[in-house]
């Protein structure tokens, strides 16, 4: 069953994936975005919370898991626990996030690049330090 329990900086890449498959979300139409796929490049061990993007597809389904709210930048969100949906990133294509995922152990993430795009334009501390993480990992890869 889900918590409803919010927790600190505890969610590792395991607790992810017990959380995110009960969803039975479909496939295709999300992606695990925040800093999700920096835990799934093993570039750091734990996230706070579970960012997920849907289309509009993925949307209409999320919808029937939970109520949605309204997150503190003012976007529509629904959460399940520790997760959050979502149907809109800041100024991000949905559609092509979503297509151009990564899948790592079944579960569809968002590309790094995406994730670096996002996290330059906020660049709150948390962030500078996962665009460096990033950036890092980028010049190692062949």
């Amino acid at each position: 069953h889900l918590m409803l329990m919010k927790a600190q900086a505890n969610v590792d890449f395991a607790s992810v994936q017990r959380l995110v498959e009960p969803l039975k979300l479909p496939q295709a139409h999300y992606v695990l975005f925040g800093s999700l796929p920096l835990l799934a490049h093993k570039l750091i061990d734990r996230v706070n919370d579970i960012d997920i993007l849907t289309d509009n597809l993925g949307w209409q389904y999320a919808k029937t898991l939970s109520s949605i709210s309204i997150s503190a930048k003012g976007h529509e969100v629904i959460q399940v626990g520790d997760i959050e949906i979502y149907n809109e990133w800041m100024d991000m294509d949905v559609a092509q996030v979503i297509s151009q995922a990564v899948f790592i152990e079944g579960l569809p993430f968002a590309r790094l690049e995406d994730v670096l795009h996002y996290k330059q334009i906020l660049n709150r501390p948390k962030d500078q330090i996962h665009i460096k993480l990033i950036q890092n990992y980028q010049q190692k890869e062949p």
